[in-house]
């Protein structure tokens, strides 16, 4: 009122926004500098998770898969009578290894989760493919220790491909329409009454590149050894063999061993021992997970060994991550190691 009475004209409204008692002031530069480091930080953890992710999900990607059709097998096989031959002519020969037990009863999986881990041999001699590394590990979802225990290769057993006792490693070759891989899986559920949740496959090529990509492998021997029919040569000692010794190592039937300036046939060497090599290995392999600094470098080692193995369909890239994350944890000498008792 007192403007629109006064001698000068009107020159405009001044409006107090604020509340009362409020006051406008400017945060201080050091709490601005602050807030933006933050924000800052905020977005490049964004996205170098974001990266990590995607890359992590392109490497998954990349690697091939199988399907495990097991349900679907014992459901035609229940059904139908097995008459279908094997895919290569098979010797008759008196079993090298026979199963004390040959059937057991189904164990409840709910407590944890059974792994598949086969090593293929595909030469040309052999006409096919032969599963000569087999592997079941067991992961307790409750943390407790994981278990291993191998399957030998010329474990005789009733198939579901054929009616009859076979080894165990021909049902590989698959059959009626069904993969190796399911009728493999389905053979071994039969003999342990363990169900397989997961399947994880390498050759022998892929051997060699994951024991090359993870740096080699701790092989010692009391003596020099050699195989001239794996190729292994390892002088006495402690080795870290790259993946052509390594594979030599674990194929090994062989072994001779030079004591005293004279070779001889290394004590015990067999197929069972063999198993308990693989097993050395596979447990070295998991040991180099701990090695993984970052979730990045875990994601650039799939990325060069993508190519190396093959995994079911029922291995989902949040299992994977959730595995490997649970064998940084693991204290290796802890895993309990049992033996299939066999006679022959």
């Amino acid at each position: 009122a007192a403007c629109e009475h006064g001698p000068a004209p009107l020159a405009g409204f001044i409006t107090n926004r604020t509340g009362r008692g409020e006051s406008v002031t400017n945060p201080h530069p050091i709490r601005r500098i602050i807030a933006r480091g933050a924000l800052i930080t905020a977005v490049a953890l964004a996205a170098y998770a974001g990266f990590t992710g995607w890359q992590l999900w392109s490497s998954w990607s990349s690697v091939e898969r199988e399907a495990l059709e097991t349900e679907e097998a014992r459901e035609f096989f229940s059904s139908t009578v097995p008459t279908t031959a094997p895919s290569e002519p098979v010797e008759v020969l008196e079993p090298e290894i026979v199963a004390v037990q040959t059937a057991a009863r189904a164990i409840d999986d709910d407590f944890f989760d059974a792994y598949l881990v086969v090593g293929s041999d595909a030469r040309a001699e052999l006409g096919g493919s032969r599963a000569d590394v087999i592997i079941v590990i067991l992961m307790p979802k409750s943390g407790a220790d994981p278990t291993i225990v191998s399957i030998p290769r010329d474990l005789y057993l009733p198939s579901p491909c054929w009616s009859r006792n076979e080894r165990i490693n021909a049902n590989f070759n698959g059959c009626d329409g069904f993969n190796g891989a399911t009728m493999l899986t389905v053979a071994i559920e039969d003999y342990t009454g363990i169900e397989v949740d997961h399947f994880a496959l390498f050759d022998f090529d892929g051997f060699e590149t994951i024991i090359d990509g993870i740096g080699g492998v701790e092989i010692c021997v009391d003596y020099r050894v050699k195989d001239s029919k794996s190729g292994l040569d390892l002088p006495a000692g402690c080795t870290t063999a790259g993946g052509d010794q390594a594979l030599a190592w674990v194929r090994s039937r062989a072994t001779l061993e030079l004591v005293d300036g004279q070779w001889r046939v290394m004590p015990g060497v067999s197929d069972l021992v063999r198993n308990e090599r693989q097993q050395d290995v596979i447990l070295q392999v998991f040991s180099k997970v701990k090695n993984f600094d970052s979730p990045s470098e875990l994601t650039r080692k799939v990325r060069t060994l993508a190519d190396a193995f093959t995994l079911s369909n029922s291995i989902g890239i949040g299992e994977a991550v959730d595995l490997a994350w649970d064998l940084r944890s693991l204290d290796l000498s802890t895993v309990e190691r049992f033996e299939i008792a066999v006679a022959g």
